[in-house]
């Protein structure tokens, strides 16, 4: 198994342990209306970040699809990786709606996982990209827009 299959791997079980248990997610609460709405935030900018590349170019996997060119509309005139941003944000919601340490554990842990498969990704679209990608990186955050 490579190690990008891992990573995803990783990143799937984290994201699992994130919303379970999921009945926890519905709004009875004025701290799960909040993570609700992390969450509902997270969905949007996936849509938002999906409907911006290309058809056909999406994958979970570091490794830049085939066909796929470089996208810089939408989400991604702002951040690099806004598919990332997005399972952050959710999992932000997820640990305001569970409001336990270990759900705080596992979301630490799945940004570090995602730093780690962000850092994979960036050196295949350097290799994919070469200087149009050093001048998106050089005015583009990787997962925040204006900080970092």
């Amino acid at each position: 198994m490579s190690i990008s299959w891992l990573l995803v791997t990783g990143q799937m079980m984290l994201i699992a342990l994130l919303v379970s248990p999921a009945e926890q997610l519905i709004p009875n609460s004025p701290s799960s209306v909040l993570g609700f709405a992390f969450i509902a935030l997270s969905i949007m900018i996936a849509g938002w970040a999906f409907k911006s590349m290309r058809s056909g170019t999406f994958t979970v996997m570091p490794e830049p699809a085939t066909h796929a060119t470089l996208t810089q509309a939408g989400p991604y005139a702002y951040v690099r990786h806004p598919m990332y941003s997005a399972v952050i944000v959710g999992g932000i919601g997820a640990v305001i709606s569970h409001a336990t340490l270990t759900h705080g554990v596992v979301l630490v842990a799945l940004v570090l996982l995602l730093i780690t498969k962000l850092v994979r990704e960036e050196r295949y679209l350097m290799h994919r990209y070469n200087d149009d990608y050093v001048r998106y990186k050089s005015h583009t955050k990787a997962l925040v827009p204006f900080v970092c």
